[in-house]
């Protein structure tokens, strides 16, 4: 009977149009149902005589705790939003139909939200926002900055996020107004995402709360914001920080410098990587009154005018690997020649990155760990003269012989990854022929 069936995958099911009502119902014991990238279409609630189910019938499942769904529009959410928090993990997307997924698994991925194309002002997102760890914004609408949301539908400053990427929203021209919110905001998240924001002007606009912003953010990654000038982390917004630990940037023309100076010192106190690509204005990473104590990691493609990095007396031990081009290297002011030596050993040559295609790029934009830190043609060993060529040959066999020691376990990763897909293929096969066997 199916009154005991407890999981049940029904995705990528894309010629499932009908499900009888009370279908669902009658699956009283299941724990874990996928429809994702499923051709349902729910209506909110059923109506007598309606021989489709609709989602309250969905909702009626009491023992249900993870979830995988995908709607066409928020309708379904102006129902009450306690089953929400029965859920131990959910993916929920609300997108239109011809939106594909090509979304991969990140960080705090358990309660996963993803909004495309929707209005963030529209009624019964609510429980959606409030429960979810990790939310992904694409191409939505209906505010200036994220602090309007907030304040709008009552969220009390999304504490519950842990990570969030937010990308193509033209409307967006700041991540948080100091002029709009009370109180803290986003005082968890540890992974945040800006990417193709054409508006975007500031991370952080106005006065913000001295503390609670932002303040456990460990990852910072901005890509392709245009409009954003002169520094990434303002001031401000550095105030923030005293828990990120890796920054990375491409793509922004008009920044000059990654992290505003002030009167007195100030440090990032666990800051570990910065990568930077494609910032054709790019002169500083930040200046001597901001202290970089645990630095390990920096990666340079395509910054010609970057000329000064922020490696001091005080931190030369800590840095492990510098990677970029030969000839930006060879450019480097160095006010202090012993901190050039030091370091010398820890840098890895390649040549000139080239840019992706529009296709590839929109979800996956390029990176020094896509270009740069990959090994380069053999033609590039013919640039520059005879001791350049020795480095960078030295450097692409380095880097080749670490890639050959990580190949077994990349085989072995591939192999167990495609043997899953196919069993997984098998599973869903045979569920949906015994439901359409039992309907």
């Amino acid at each position: 009977m199916l009154g005991n069936l407890r999981y049940l995958n029904l995705s990528h099911t894309i010629y499932l149009e009908n499900i009888e009502t009370g279908t669902l119902r009658g699956l009283s014991s299941l724990e874990a149902l996928d429809i994702s990238s499923s051709a349902y279409k729910w209506d909110a609630m059923g109506n007598v005589g309606e021989p489709r189910a609709a989602f309250d019938e969905l909702l009626s499942l009491q023992k249900l705790s993870v979830l995988h769904l995908r709607l066409d529009s928020a309708n379904c959410l102006t129902l009450e939003s306690d089953w929400l928090k029965r859920l131990r993990k959910f993916n929920i997307r609300i997108s239109p139909r011809s939106c594909h997924s090509n979304y991969l698994p990140i960080q705090h991925d358990e309660k996963r939200v993803i909004l495309r194309g929707v209005d963030l002002m529209t009624g019964g997102l609510e429980g959606l926002f409030c429960n979810a760890s990790a939310l992904d914004l694409v191409n939505c609408g209906g505010m200036d900055n994220l602090s309007e949301v907030v304040v709008g539908h009552k969220l009390h400053g999304l504490s519950g996020l842990k990570s969030m990427t937010i990308s193509s929203c033209d409307w967006i021209t700041s991540l948080i107004n100091g002029e709009t919110i009370l109180r803290s905001m986003l005082p968890n998240l540890e992974h945040l995402k800006l990417r193709r924001l054409k508006n975007l002007s500031a991370i952080l606009e106005g006065i913000v709360p001295k503390r609670g912003c932002l303040g456990r953010l460990k990852n910072l990654e901005v890509v392709d914001c245009r409009r954003l000038e002169n520094q990434l982390v303002s001031f401000s917004f550095l105030r923030q920080l005293k828990n990120l630990e890796e920054i990375k940037v491409g793509e922004c023309r008009r920044i000059k410098r990654l992290i505003a100076g002030s009167a007195s010192n100030s440090e990032l106190p666990k800051l570990k990587t910065i990568e930077m690509w494609d910032m054709v204005n790019l002169k500083g990473v930040c200046t001597r009154t901001v202290h970089l104590p645990v630095l390990e990691r920096i990666g340079v493609s395509n910054c010609s005018l970057l000329v000064k990095l922020p490696i001091t007396a005080y931190n030369a031990a800590a840095i492990k690997e510098i990677r970029g081009e030969l000839e930006w290297w060879n450019n480097i002011a160095w006010q202090d020649y012993e901190i050039k030596s030091l370091v010398q050993r820890r840098f890895q040559a390649c040549a000139v990155s080239t840019s992706l295609g529009k296709e590839e790029r929109a979800e996956e934009p390029e990176t020094p760990e896509r270009s740069c830190f990959k090994i380069k043609k053999v033609g590039s060993l013919l640039l520059g003269n005879p001791e350049e060529k020795l480095m960078l040959f030295q450097s692409n066999v380095n880097t080749f012989e670490k890639e050959m020691d990580n190949l077994p376990d990349q085989r072995k990763r591939q192999k167990h990854e495609l043997e899953l897909a196919d069993r997984n293929d098998k599973i869903a096969t045979n569920q949906v022929k015994r439901v359409a066997a039992k309907s």
